[in-house]
């Protein structure tokens, strides 16, 4: 499973040295970044979505789907939901928040190893980003995954090749968010590889 593979990542990150990376979007609407206990999440389920039909408008259906969402963590209910919340946000021109339900959906995507639907919402990322003409944390965070989703799959020369062209746009823009992300993957692929001491440089932001 992809979700030991990100175990494992932040284990060998930590062992390179310390990397402080801010992920997401604050959300005003979660009380916490941990579900709550088992009982107290289904009731919330529950009445969020008896909820959400009566909504008054799109905008106000934001930050109920985006709940659900995150309380349908590794769920199918999260992909629904998160799609809701993406082409809601798009309909109101909520900007943010479409990039934060594509973000989740790519990350669904990779925890279950669905690589045609990372790709996918990859693209729709990468395709408002440049429409907007804009490289925002999102970009690098979805490319990022695409890059280590080919590292788990062996095709270690395209997973660097990636990584590396993510790696020159980063530092053509000085992209700090960027540089970091992008510092993280390449040491993941040198560690694979056994280029150790590339893997220590890449860690610490220097690739």
């Amino acid at each position: 499973m992809r979700l030991k593979n990100r175990l494992n990542n932040w284990i060998s990150i930590r062992m390179g040295m310390v990397i402080v990376i801010f992920l997401g979007v604050s959300c005003g609407s979660m009380r916490s970044s941990t579900p709550p206990p088992a009982k107290d999440r289904l009731t919330e389920i529950d009445s969020l979505e008896r909820l959400l039909p009566d909504c008054p408008t799109i905008a106000s259906t934001l930050p109920l789907l985006r709940r659900l969402a995150f309380l349908y963590q590794q769920q199918s209910e999260m992909k629904v939901y998160n799609e809701r919340l993406y082409e809601n946000a798009m309909a109101v021109d909520s900007i943010s928040v479409a990039y934060l339900g594509l973000k989740n959906l790519a990350e669904y995507y990779y925890d279950q190893s669905v690589r045609d639907s990372l790709e996918y919402y990859c693209s729709l990322v990468d395709s408002i980003a440049k429409a907007r003409h804009e490289y925002p944390n999102v970009l690098f965070d979805v490319k990022s995954l695409s890059s280590q989703d080919l590292l788990w799959l062996g095709n270690y020369e395209l997973a660097m090749s990636e990584a590396m062209d993510l790696y020159r746009l980063a530092s053509n823009l000085d992209h700090r968010y960027g540089l970091l992300r992008c510092s993280e993957t390449l040491g993941l692929i040198y560690q694979r590889i056994r280029r150790d001491s590339d893997a220590v440089v890449s860690f610490s932001g220097k690739p």
